[in-house]
């Protein structure tokens, strides 16, 4: 196995109070926002509704109600994660290559 390989290979993976945090094969952690991961679900469902709709502006209410937590995550394969959230949403399949290229920490963000 290459070391890129073993890069997006999580080690382990737990859900923190409002973040997800993934410990990396390189041994590399990062942590993602529930907010983020919602906002960016890949989907079908939610794609549609970004293309047809744009961004969430100051004045337009996304959702009403308590921000969704993350309540399971199964694992699809080797290669990504479903995330199953609280207010019954479970589409979004979470490709570990996908989130690594995203990692919001200071220095994975300096280097994109």
């Amino acid at each position: 196995m290459s070391t890129a390989s073993r890069a997006v290979k999580p080690r382990n993976l737990a859900v923190a109070p409002g973040e997800l945090a993934i410990a990396w094969g390189d041994r590399h952690e990062s942590y993602y926002p529930f907010e983020m991961l919602r906002q960016d679900c890949p989907c079908a469902e939610c794609r549609t509704i970004r293309r047809h709709h744009g961004p969430a502006g100051p004045l337009r209410v996304a959702r009403e109600g308590p921000e969704p937590a993350i309540v399971a995550l199964e694992p699809v394969g080797a290669y990504a994660v479903r995330i199953v959230w609280s207010d019954g949403h479970r589409a979004g399949i979470f490709r570990y290559a996908a989130l690594r290229e995203r990692c919001p920490c200071e220095t994975c963000r300096a280097e994109r």
